[in-house]
């Protein structure tokens, strides 16, 4: 696929079904959940989307009260500080052992060096970041721990949280029965176009 044709492609909220949309870009994809009283994002993406998504949330008029970080990997998290920073009221949902991981010095400079990387790479590909990549990250201590099973109540429409293991620390999935939707993440595996799925068992097959 051509560089200028990339750069168009799902650049607004796409919808899948009433009140789930997928945000960010191509490569990169958050998920928003809406029910009648509250709203969450689902996924931190990386920090060159994150300006896109707050864009994209904006022209749904929608400031979601929770922020559900599905696992610690650059990819899935680096852009969490800045949905912080925009919406400061917003409650962090993680898996257990993730904080400690995104606080772990050697995890962390990996995930910062990812970060600009990808950075990097989406701006030759066409899609310019909104701000820089990060120098930091944490998740914050007043954040809901999913130690099991967590269900998050957005009116009308419920988010159950479960930690899962095998490919991350602090990994959950998000189901919501309403809309018959799960979000598997990277937990069952890196989905190729066209091909099957490849096993991403990083921590422990047997949990896999």
């Amino acid at each position: 696929m051509k560089k200028n044709s990339v750069s168009k492609i799902r650049m607004s909220p796409l919808v899948l079904t009433e009140n789930l949309w997928v945000l960010g870009n191509y490569y990169f994809n958050l998920y928003l959940v809406k029910g009648r009283h509250s709203s969450a994002i689902i996924e931190g993406g990386v920090s060159a989307i994150a300006d896109r998504v707050i864009d994209q949330l904006e022209s749904l008029d929608i400031s979601p009260q929770y922020l559900v970080i599905t696992h610690p990997h650059a990819d899935h998290v680096t852009g969490l500080g800045s949905l912080m920073e925009r919406y400061t009221d917003a409650v962090i949902v993680a898996g257990e052992g993730a904080k400690s991981f995104v606080a772990h010095p050697k995890a962390q400079e990996t995930m910062l060096k990812e970060d600009r990387f990808i950075s990097n790479r989406l701006m030759n590909l066409g899609f310019k970041p909104g701000r820089p990549s990060i120098d930091g990250l944490a998740i914050p201590d007043s954040h809901i721990v999913v130690r099991g099973e967590y269900e998050i109540d957005l009116g009308g429409v419920s988010l159950r949280c479960t930690k899962v293991g095998g490919h991350a620390p602090g990994n959950i999935v998000i189901f919501v029965p309403e809309m018959k939707a799960l979000m598997l993440s990277d937990s069952l595996g890196f989905h190729f176009p066209g091909q099957e799925i490849l096993p991403l068992f990083l921590t422990d097959f047997a949990d896999y």
